[in-house]
């Protein structure tokens, strides 16, 4: 039994800390983007504007949320058909490894947000790990000051925390911060 506690900690573990540049309130890394996949904006400059960052792989964009299955994708569909704000960029980023993954889903699907890929990964390694890997589904709110406001998965996300993102009113918070008062 100690054995099993002692590899679901260090499993668990290994979870939260793996995003090694993850820092609600600290200056964002740069997003590199190789290709505009869909929903391309006539402004590509994303400096100046509130950023919803959206990490994902298109073969998997449901979720079990308690006892319920969450399509995140759905949501984010609908938070960004009520958030229209020209100050506002809902950017999905999927990886370069995943793009017929993300063109059969984009066939058979309702896709609003701007789809993007960073064939690179410089934009996975800013957010995730060195080797580019990145926990999936991740969400990051990055305010026009380049700032990360609010770190979590897609289905926590609602209009009430993106209201105070674009108010000035959110205080940072990440969802993988042990530290973090609720």
């Amino acid at each position: 039994m100690k054995i099993k506690t002692l590899l679901l900690f260090v499993l668990f573990s290994n979870f939260l800390f793996s995003q090694e540049h993850l820092k609600a309130g600290s200056k964002a890394r740069k997003i590199y983007i190789s290709d505009w996949i869909t929903n391309k904006p006539k402004d590509t400059i994303l400096e100046g504007k509130n950023i919803v960052l959206l990490f994902w792989d298109p073969s998997n964009t449901s979720q079990f949320f308690g006892n319920k299955k969450v399509d995140y994708i759905k949501e984010i569909n609908s938070l960004q058909e009520k958030m229209q704000r020209k100050d506002l960029c809902f950017i999905s980023m999927t990886p370069a490894d995943a793009v017929t993954y993300l063109k059969s889903y984009l066939k058979n699907n309702e896709f609003k947000t701007i789809a993007v890929i960073d064939k690179t990964k410089r934009t996975q390694r800013g957010f995730g790990n060195k080797d580019g890997s990145i926990f999936l589904p991740l969400v990051i709110l990055i305010d026009k000051n380049g700032i990360m406001k609010w770190i979590g998965i897609p289905y926590s996300l609602d209009e009430k925390i993106l209201n105070k993102f674009l108010d000035g009113s959110l205080n940072p918070y990440s969802q993988f911060d042990l530290y973090t008062p609720n």
